[in-house]
């Protein structure tokens, strides 16, 4: 079983994802470890496809995180897909929890609203999400708080 984890930062992929893996046995993979090892940070190299196809190999695994770049190939092997939809409300508290910097919550305010700070659509927003979530014909659960 693959289960594949999605939301906005601060939505609880990864406490969701160490809660899953220890009552379930299974291994967990974030994928921000993957996408930022290589110090090009906007750079997806062949070696990030082949690691996350090595992966993705495993039949016993839950993946979170989101970037575009990666998600076709994950949503193709996904069982179950799992959506932390968080209200606006209570992930600005869990990101200014976190990070402690007022700033920060523009971010928040891009994601719901699908724009970027530049006003360009936003490929990483809460619309995004839904659409993916919405497309995928598994067994998949949208999580509101």
């Amino acid at each position: 079983m693959r289960i594949y984890i999605i939301g906005n930062s601060c939505s609880g992929k990864s406490t969701l994802a160490k809660k899953l893996s220890k009552k379930l046995l299974m291994t967990h993979h974030d994928l921000d470890h993957l996408f930022w090892s290589n110090k090009e940070m906007n750079q997806l190299n062949k070696n990030r496809f082949f690691e996350l196809d090595e992966i993705l190999d495993n039949k016993r695994i839950i993946i979170e995180g989101v970037y575009k770049s990666l998600e076709s190939r994950i949503i193709k092997k996904t069982d179950i897909l799992i959506f932390l939809n968080v209200s606006k409300e209570e992930n600005k508290r869990r990101l200014l929890k976190r990070h402690k910097d007022p700033q920060r919550a523009k971010y928040i305010q891009s994601y719901y609203d699908g724009k970027r700070f530049n006003g360009k659509h936003e490929i990483y927003s809460r619309v995004s999400h839904l659409a993916l979530f919405d497309s995928f014909k598994g067994f998949k659960i949208n999580y509101s708080d």
